[in-house]
């Protein structure tokens, strides 16, 4: 659970992204993140083509309007064959390192990037109603809806992922469904965590 000074700190933080053109920023002050987006661009256009998808991992962050550092890139896919799918990658120059059931891991050749290609959202699951609500970032990358996504954090129950939760939630607070948020809160057992995070970040 974060501390009264973690959520001032949190305030603060974000307070300073507000109306902040994410895009723009990372290529002005982060320009050693732009290898990693672009691995993550030029993975998105192949799965646009094949599925549902969603950038599930930390570098997502980026998408909701935080400026965030992390080489981590995860998607979560719908109904794919992962076999299939590593043939389609390797004509566009990825190669599969390792590979399960439910994940592969992959290095993109070009800029010598690692990626993770997973069935689920996990610890999510997918659902109708929540492939319905994937939103396209401005950059024509597919996330989880915030609220989807704040859960995603909140159960993975890391204090990192409690920060970035509580940054989209601060950023976000005006336009979040929070009926929906609460809803999937209580689907995944982290009602009484977001509930908190609710009354305290507003």
């Amino acid at each position: 659970m974060l501390s009264d000074q973690e959520i001032d700190r949190i305030k603060r933080e974000v307070e300073m992204y507000k109306g902040l053109d994410v895009s723009s920023y990372i290529n002005e002050m982060m320009p050693w993140m732009k290898p990693i987006h672009y691995t993550v661009k030029r993975a998105s256009q192949i799965l646009e083509e094949l599925t549902s998808y969603a950038l599930i991992s930390d570098y997502a962050v980026n998408l909701y309007g935080i400026p965030y550092w992390s080489k981590k890139i995860e998607f979560a896919v719908k109904n794919i064959e992962l076999e299939r799918f590593t043939d389609i990658l390797n004509k566009s120059g990825f190669r599969k390192l390792t590979g399960s059931d439910d994940c592969l891991t992959l290095i993109d050749l070009q800029m010598n990037n690692l990626l993770a290609i997973c069935k689920e959202p996990y610890p999510l699951r997918w659902d109708d109603e929540m492939v319905n609500r994937i939103i396209e970032a401005p950059t024509n990358v597919k996330v989880l809806s915030p609220e989807d996504y704040i859960v995603f954090l909140i159960k993975r129950g890391g204090l990192i992922e409690m920060d970035l939760a509580a940054k989209i939630v601060y950023l976000r607070f005006d336009t979040l469904n929070k009926e929906y948020l609460l809803r999937r809160a209580r689907n995944y057992n982290v009602e009484r965590e977001i509930s908190n995070l609710l009354e305290r970040i507003r």
